[in-house]
């Protein structure tokens, strides 16, 4: 297991001059078998058993040192420590829930104050064998949690752990899994912002229904071309054809139509991926859609969709009689499609989504335009935000006064 606590934005003196930086934090020396982190210079199992020790991504040692082979120098945190640089890591990547640049002992950042129970601002990892049972660990947990934590919590209420437990008032441990922490978790004090599996699953739902209104499209398309292909329904039967065989071949077709189209999908999305990031401020990587989880499930989805969109014309086009279509000089076959009351159906229920999605465009721009539109008591062009003003100590006191009189004096 290892602890992990945030450290507030520091300061790196770099010539002459203090640059600002972020994520940092504190962490045991257990955070390198824990955690895969890829060391390219340093003992991974050594690198912060030392005091004042300090590791550092690439990207931090490139920037400071121009080179990454750098164990041994040293970097000053804050006008006042003076850290011996015993590790330099690979950047972690794009999809870990925590990016840290510079990773210190713990003990430095909490002292005495690392064995109190009752810190909440210290993040634990456990790493738990491979199947094992999540209950069974979470029993392991509170049974820790009520033979320590107790303790503390009785001195400080003057009351014992089953008192406040039937007062309804806890102090509870969850476990969580790595892979939830992103989408699922709704904690305070995370490492960074975190997604919400409710925009997962909405998008999702859009995406289902965009998918519904192209296969019942592409349905209606193919059966109003009917007319054109009875004939060749009819002559395919009359040279031996079966039912299942007509059936075979349309279903092909639509398969074949809906690979190609993913095809034409994955080009555009390769080429519009950049542009997207830029629009939206992510960073996803062309590799992504060409994962060994990600193209196996998109091309099982692909042949679901063109079975599902070709089965009705495939079913629709293959009943057709030769002896009718082949003397039909009327149109009737395809007049009686028109009248149809699946195809009826199949528009209505095209159209009654489009306008569902329509109204929710509408609906969540209207919302969104509220919100830059609307006032908020304050100009938004005339607001300065100053970090870390508890850095200056009692310099605060004279920024405060002249700002204020600088203010005054422009009224």
């Amino acid at each position: 297991m290892v602890r992990v606590s945030f450290q507030k934005d520091i300061l790196v003196r770099k010539d002459n001059q203090n640059i600002q930086e972020h994520h940092a934090v504190f962490a045991d020396s257990t955070f390198f078998k824990v955690f895969t982190a890829h060391m390219i210079t340093g003992d991974p199992l050594k690198a912060l058993n030392e005091p004042n020790s300090i590791v550092i991504d690439e990207t931090t040692a490139l920037k400071y040192f121009n080179s990454t082979d750098i164990v041994g120098k040293t970097l000053q945190i804050d006008n006042a420590d003076n850290c011996k640089i015993t590790g330099v890591i690979k950047d972690f990547p794009r999809q870990s829930h925590f990016h840290f640049h510079f990773i210190r002992p713990l003990r430095e950042g909490y002292g005495g104050a690392e064995d109190d129970w009752l810190t909440n601002g210290i993040h634990s990892y456990i790493l738990v064998a491979s199947g094992a049972d999540k209950s069974f660990v979470q029993g392991k947990v509170d049974e820790t949690i009520d033979n320590y934590l107790s303790k503390q919590l009785e001195g400080m209420f003057h009351a014992s752990f089953r008192d406040l437990k039937v007062r309804g008032d806890h102090f509870r441990y969850h476990l969580m899994p790595l892979t939830d922490i992103h989408l699922h978790s709704d904690k305070t004090f995370e490492f960074e912002a975190n997604g919400n599996v409710s925009y997962i699953y909405i998008f999702s739902v859009v995406a289902i229904f965009i998918l519904m209104i192209a296969c019942v499209n592409f349905m209606n398309l193919s059966t109003a071309r009917s007319a054109n292909r009875a004939r060749e329904v009819g002559i395919r039967k009359v040279a031996g054809s079966t039912r299942g065989d007509l059936i075979i071949q349309f279903l092909a077709e639509s398969v074949l139509m809906s690979y190609i189209s993913l095809l034409l999908a994955l080009l555009l999305a390769v080429l519009l991926l950049p542009l997207f990031n830029q629009i939206a401020g992510k960073q996803m990587q062309v590799s992504t859609l060409f994962s060994s989880g990600l193209l196996p499930a998109l091309i099982a989805l692909v042949f679901a969709v063109g079975c599902v969109a070709g089965s009705y014309p495939a079913f629709y086009l293959s009943s057709f009689r030769p002896i009718q279509v082949l003397k039909d000089d009327r149109g009737s076959v395809a007049s009686g499609f028109r009248s149809s009351w699946l195809r009826s159906s199949l528009v209505i229920f095209q159209f009654s989504i489009s306008i569902v999605l329509i109204i929710g465009t509408i609906v969540i721009y209207s919302q969104l335009d509220y919100i830059r539109s609307r006032k908020i008591g304050f100009s938004r062009e005339q607001v300065l935000v100053l970090h870390n003003t508890n850095n200056l100590g009692m310099q605060i006191r004279s920024l405060w006064s002249r700002s204020v009189f600088r203010h005054s004096r422009r009224r």
